[in-house]
């Protein structure tokens, strides 16, 4: 094992991939989504499902500007993760913990306020926007457990 993948005596690969990949790739797409979401541009791909439901159209732009907004926070959120953890500070493990949870609650919340929005699961028309809301939850869980588990192992490194 070479001195570059150890930090006080700890293995660090999966933080230098968290910091140098993951995090970088969640900004990205984070604000990526919330822009997408702002000016419709989701909605493009999958027109067939809304027909039928264009009464509704005014909450669900609603509903897309708002949670836009908030996936750019999203983003914004990743964007302090990922700065925390590379300077090593107390709260970055929570920081960490705080993006995942909200990736999570943002997928459901944005479900949940379209089907109160059009009365209608539009989205789960596609089995795969369901498959992959499933997904994305138990992928987050799983990370915030393993997250958890490595840096309570490295505590003693975030002390700044």
């Amino acid at each position: 094992m070479s001195d570059e993948t150890k930090i006080g005596g700890h293995k660090m690969k999966w933080y230098k991939f968290l910091i140098y990949f993951w995090l970088p790739v969640s900004i990205f797409v984070g604000i990526l989504d919330g822009v997408f979401l702002l000016i419709g541009l989701h909605w493009n791909e999958g027109a067939d499902i809304l027909q039928g439901v264009s009464v509704s159209l005014g909450a669900v732009k609603t509903v897309d500007v708002v949670l836009g907004v908030l996936y750019i926070c999203s983003g914004c959120l990743a964007w302090a993760a990922r700065h925390t953890l590379a300077r090593y500070r107390t709260s970055a493990i929570n920081w960490l913990v705080l993006f995942f949870v909200c990736d999570v609650v943002l997928s459901i919340v944005y479900t949940l306020c379209l089907y109160v929005a059009t009365g209608t699961f539009v989205q789960f028309v596609h089995t795969w926007h369901f498959v992959g809301l499933l997904a994305s939850a138990l992928v987050s869980i799983i990370f915030i457990l393993i997250n958890q588990i490595y840096f309570d192992k490295r505590r003693d490194l975030f002390v700044n």
